[in-house]
């Protein structure tokens, strides 16, 4: 990937950082090498770094982030407005042409997102077979970026390292080997494996399908051995039913023979019979008189509870009345009593202003002598108060002066910062020049001792020119270190600054004197203010003094009087409460009076019912010897035949009607069992089915198996495995010596013996003979040995001929390093130049030794974005 242009427009980070709405960088004029981003913090490096990559995400911005995916990231809070814009042009090393293109709506939420393809010079809509259009929506652009660079996974990872990015220690085995089976170009194995699972879930889908189909039909088919218990004993009850019709039909013709026998018998002795009668009667005559007698007890009862009842209630009245009266005599000696202590109260507080009259008087004078201090201290306040805002004035216009001044020192800063640009560049070139001259050291093209160079000779023409070019570079670093006409004359500007200063000290003093004596005033005015309000509580007693005397006498005597009314109320409620006591006692004696009657009544009721009751007793057996003579009642035992016979009859339509029902289940039961049959060759047919797919599932298993993360992927890791720690060891042998080197395990041992898929990087130190896991080693050593494992992978993913990346990018990833390790890191960068076929690298770093030994600068100022180049 190489980049051309790069355009941003309402970015939040850029307007922070320079104060612009839109910046335009043209990345042409950079020269091949380390490309360095430069500027103080807070600048927006990271924001025009995080936007010179093709995925639509800014990767400092994802570091919280699980995952690599747009849908993880918002620009809506990286942009403002409605018409934010980012437009990156860049070429594959394939040498076509791609345009990043991406509107973006802040306020409404909305982006389109365009990927356009140089065609015969024309900017087309990026199309592939089995991708769509780019059309402005963004899963359209997604898909289509991923098939010009790769997942944002292998990218991040091994091209582009975020400020704040997860090591590749912190990755997951499944994240790892997503990543390296991408970089190693198999990802179709994998592909291939899914598809083979897919299958096997569609096959075992339809085996679900007809296992549960299978549930339906040995469902069915469970109520087979109930179907047919049940039409056994249909089949029973038909034969049951049948058997209680014939033997109901044998008890109705002999229900009939007994009938006519009992019909053939004479009637009973008709004087027997009327004797019987009239015992009846007279007996049911005297069980009439005892219920009579029970009325009569009954109503003597309800007049005795009604009398009572009405007495009861004037003795709940009366009750009432005299807890009323209670309550009411209670209230009369509260009242008085409150009335009384209130006079005590007026009478003992009159006492007591007679008591204290001097002090009264004494206090009248104090309150007018603080009156008139309270009175001075106001008017101190006020004239300080008025010195308060003169200061306050007087340090607001110096202040305006001092802030022009400010703007100044600003204008001299930016002038500074710029001739040390200029300065940085004059030495940059110089220093260019002078290592290409340097190469004409020992140079004698006679070979005669002479030291003569043949100038025109094509090997060293170009170390010639730099040589020839020396005073030129050196008059110019001269020339730019010397200050210019704008700096003078801001540092003139800057003279009169100590003068405002002094007097703003000045004013300063004066105010901490002000501000202490208002506080000063202001206290002692609260403190006069509190005493006045102590004093009032007793100067306002004044007036009362005078007529203290006549209310002491008004008040004794309003005491008598009160008691006297007391006495009289109280005696007045007494008298009502002993006449309602004496009408409760008379209540309760009328009540004692009822109970009495009541109780005769009841006693002559019993004795007439006791000589019925004997009557009723001795004419009982009588009325059993004629009963028993006369024996049964023909006719009734004649009529209770009939009903027998009736109900007999009756029961034998029902009788039908049941075996009627019962042949028509016995019918359906038998259509249900043939069904039941059919079902069961079904089931036949689908089991046979069924152990056909599972063979086919067991095949598409192993193949997914094989082109799993489990089967050939970890193979082709492995092999790998070796290449990249071997790149990864060269790049740390050339950088920072032999000390260390890593290892990429892709297995490791069980805990009950044999191996399993693993992944993880082992460091190796050779002056301890120590090998741990990079997990386990300090922040530093991580940062470096990880820098160098990214930096290999992304030169194995070259070599092998995958997607090929003309640019790698790198944010502030020297932080954790020392001063030594910072320019051993730097080595690295350049090491990977050399051994990959990437031309440039940008970087970021706060290290200024860093970026001067850069062959290329990205440069941020407050007027924009500019770029310059060492060559």
């Amino acid at each position: 990937m190489k980049l051309e242009s790069l355009k941003l427009a309402g970015s939040r980070g850029i307007r922070a950082g320079m104060g612009l709405e839109e910046i335009f960088i043209d990345l042409t004029k950079l020269p091949p090498g380390l490309i360095a981003v430069v500027g103080p913090n807070g600048k927006g490096k990271t924001t025009i770094l995080d936007n010179l990559q093709p995925y639509r995400m800014m990767p400092y911005k994802m570091k919280k982030c699980k995952n690599w995916t747009p849908a993880a990231f918002s620009y809506y809070d990286q942009f403002y407005g409605n018409d934010g814009l980012i437009e990156l042009i860049f070429q594959m090393m394939d040498g076509k042409r791609y345009r990043k293109y991406i509107l973006i709506d802040a306020e409404r939420k909305k982006q389109e997102a365009y990927l356009y393809e140089e065609i015969s010079g024309e900017w087309k809509p990026f199309e592939r077979p089995g991708i769509a259009k780019s059309d402005g929506k963004t899963a359209t652009y997604d898909a289509a970026i991923e098939a010009v660079c790769g997942s944002p996974s292998l990218f991040f990872t091994s091209v582009f390292r975020s400020q704040g990015a997860k090591n590749l220690s912190d990755y997951t085995r499944g994240e790892i080997m997503e990543i390296i089976a991408e970089l190693l170009n198999i990802g179709h194995i994998k592909e291939q494996g899914a598809k083979a699972s897919e299958v096997e879930k569609h096959l075992k889908a339809l085996i679900s399908l007809d296992n549960s189909k299978l549930d339906m039909l040995n469902e069915a088919i469970a109520d087979k051995v109930t179907l047919k218990a049940t039409l056994n004993n249909k089949e029973q009850i038909i034969i049951n039913y049948e058997d209680i019709i014939s033997k109901t039909t044998k008890e109705i013709e002999g229900k009939r023979v007994e009938l006519a026998d009992i019909e053939k018998k004479g009637a009973a002795r008709e004087s027997d019979k009327a004797r019987l009668a009239d015992l009846n009667l007279t007996q049911s005559q005297d069980y009439s008189s005892i219920v009579l007698l029970n009325d009569e007890n009954k109503e003597h009862e309800t007049v005795f509870e009604t009398a009572t009842a009405d007495i009861n209630e004037k003795v709940v009245r009366a009750e009432n009345n005299l807890v009323t009266l209670d309550d009411e005599k209670k209230e009369h000696e509260t009242a008085f009593e409150t009335s009384i202590t209130d006079i005590n109260t007026k009478l003992a507080r009159a006492e007591h202003i007679i008591s204290g009259e001097a002090g009264i008087r004494e206090k009248v004078k104090e309150e007018a002598t603080k009156n008139d201090e309270l009175a001075k201290k106001k008017v101190h306040l006020t004239e300080e108060e008025a010195e308060k805002e003169t200061l306050e004035n007087r340090k607001e216009r110096l202040t305006e002066k001092e802030k022009r001044f400010s703007d100044v020192k600003v204008q001299l800063s930016n002038a500074k910062s710029y001739q040390e640009r200029e300065i940085l560049s004059a030495k940059t070139d110089l220093k260019q020049g002078e290592r290409e001259a340097a190469k004409l050291d020992g140079v004698d093209c006679r070979d005669d001792g002479a030291a003569w160079v043949n100038e025109s000779c094509l090997f060293i023409k170009d170390a010639v020119t730099a040589r020839n070019n020396l005073p030129k570079l050196r008059s110019a670093l001269e020339e730019v270190s010397k200050p210019t006409k704008d700096i003078l004359e801001l540092e003139k500007d800057l003279k009169g600054l100590p003068a405002i200063e002094a007097e703003l000290k000045d004013i300063a003093e004066l105010q901490a004197s002000n501000n202490k004596f208002i506080s000063e005033y202001r206290i002692a005015i609260s403190a006069i203010e509190i005493e006045l309000t102590e004093i009032a509580k007793w100067t306002k007693l004044e007036p009362e003094i005078d007529r203290g005397k006549e209310d002491i006498e008004r008040f004794n005597a309003d005491i008598v009087a009160k008691k006297g009314e007391k006495e009289k109320a109280i005696g007045r409620v007494l008298s009502q409460i002993d006449s309602v006591k004496g009408d409760i006692v008379s209540l309760k004696a009328d009540i004692g009076v009822k109970e009495e009657e009541k109780k005769k009544a009841t006693e002559k009721t019993l004795i007439k019912k006791a000589d019925i009751e004997k009557r009723i007793t001795e004419r009982a057996p009588d009325i059993a010897k004629l009963t028993e003579a006369l024996g049964q009642d023909m006719v009734a035992l004649a009529n209770d035949i009939k009903r027998t016979i009736e109900a007999k009859q009756g029961e034998l339509p029902a009788l039908e009607l049941s075996i009627k029902s019962a042949q028509e289940e016995i019918g359906n039961l038998r259509g249900k069992l043939e069904e039941i049959d059919k079902k069961e060759g079904e089931i036949t047919a689908i089991e046979k089915r069924i152990a056909g797919v599972n063979k086919e599932i067991i095949r598409w298993s192993i193949l997914a198996r094989a082109c799993s993360n489990d089967g050939i992927i970890p193979l082709e890791i492995g092999d790998a495995a070796p290449n990249i720690s071997g790149i990864t060891n060269e790049l740390l042998a050339e950088c920072y010596g032999s000390r260390y080197s890593i290892k990429i395990s892709t297995q490791s041992e069980k805990a009950k013996g044999g191996m399993k898929e693993d992944f993880d990087i082992t460091v190796i130190d050779s002056e301890t003979g120590e090998s741990v896991s990079i997990t386990e080693k300090s922040g530093g050593q991580t940062t470096w040995i990880e820098d160098a494992l990214t930096r290999a992978i992304c030169l194995y993913n070259i070599h092998s001929g995958a997607k090929v990346y003309g640019t790698m990018f790198c944010d502030e990833k020297d932080g954790m390093l020392d001063a030594d390790k910072k320019t051993e890191f730097m080595s690295v960068k350049r090491k990977a130049l050399e051994l990959g076929s990437h031309e440039m690298e940008i970087f970021i770093s706060q290290t200024r030794d860093l970026q001067d030994l850069a062959d290329g600068h990205i440069i941020l100022s407050d007027s924009g974005v500019t770029v310059s180049s060492h060559a």
